[in-house]
């Protein structure tokens, strides 16, 4: 008898000796979180990856101890907020994935704790009252790209550049926010910004037709309506032998020159890294600071540099 106990009680310990391996949560509390991403492209994919990646890493799996249910409304607005609704209801706390996604979101609830990623400015898009302390229910990581170190990247390229061609989606918040920021670092440097604006990507062929001819390099921000058109964009510079500098890592892979930029995968994994300390450490938006990307690289696309007659192997990172 005594050995059967002996038994039983060290099966017992190797039990609660592997449970502390494991996150802190009971059966009974899986938790629900919702996604939502505005639209499919290839920085907001490798940001949801990296959301779930990072999770699973720290222990949360996926129908296991969590489940996730995610949600993306291929750029459509009127199915945007009725997917926000449901996942409002459904979960116990929220993640946004682009920045009309989490102003969605917001106007579903202002309880359910909802976290940010791929939002460049969100104090400019009404969710949060400050950086610092974003007061209410919404906070996160915003993926703002660090435009003077892209400009820097594109003046050591083009030395003497003095036309800057910016194109984006006057409609876009977050656009104008970096739009704004890049100008005015253009002209402390003494370039001169030739800005065209858009609605939507029926317009850019006739913009670029306007725009190439004028300028010596062009300059992209991340907006979604350029980022799902790059295959035209790149082209058309191509053919008029312009480099395509700035925007995300994955619009400059599919069709542009270089920069220096966010890598959307480690973006989501910070994101992931905020919704643990969330669920292990009662955290709450309301005081908990938006972080911006630590995980910054350089990118350069040899084929699209060698159309138009530039060394690949000559372009470094901005110091």
């Amino acid at each position: 008898m005594m050995k059967k106990y002996i038994q039983r009680l060290l099966a017992l310990t190797l039990i609660m000796v592997g449970a502390l391996n494991q996150p802190m949560v009971a059966a009974e509390d899986v938790i629900n979180i919702g996604i939502l991403q505005h639209v499919e492209h290839g920085s907001y994919n490798e940001t949801y990856r990296g959301i779930v990646e990072g999770l699973a890493e720290a222990g949360y799996i996926d129908g296991e101890n969590v489940n996730i249910h995610y949600e993306n409304a291929s750029g459509n607005t009127s199915t945007l907020q009725s997917m926000s609704d449901k996942l409002a209801r459904d979960n116990d706390v929220l993640v946004a994935i682009g920045t009309p996604a989490v102003q969605s979101l917001a106007n579903a609830t202002t309880k359910v704790p909802i976290y940010l990623a791929s939002v460049t400015d969100p104090v400019g898009a009404g969710v949060a009252q400050s950086i610092e302390v974003p007061g209410g229910n919404v906070t996160g990581v915003s993926n703002l790209g660090p435009i003077a170190e892209q400009i820097s990247l594109m003046q050591s390229v083009y030395p003497d550049a003095q036309k800057i061609g910016l194109i984006y989606n006057a409609g876009e918040s977050n656009a104008q926010y970096q739009v704004d920021i890049a100008v005015a670092e253009l002209e402390e440097r003494g370039l001169t910004p030739v800005i065209q604006t858009m609605s939507s990507t029926n317009d850019i062929s006739s913009v670029l037709s306007s725009l190439l001819p004028q300028v010596d390099t062009l300059f992209l921000v991340t907006d979604n309506t350029t980022a799902t058109a790059m295959a035209l964009v790149g082209d058309m510079a191509k053919d008029q032998q312009v480099g395509v500098f700035g925007g995300s890592n994955d619009m400059i892979l599919e069709n542009g020159l270089a920069t220096y930029g966010l890598n959307y995968y480690d973006h989501g994994k910070q994101l992931a890294n905020m919704l643990i300390d969330h669920i292990e450490n009662d955290t709450v938006p309301e005081n908990t600071p938006i972080q911006y990307t630590e995980t910054l690289e350089l990118i350069v696309n040899e084929d699209f540099a060698e159309a138009i007659g530039i060394d690949p192997t000559g372009i470094k990172a901005p110091e």
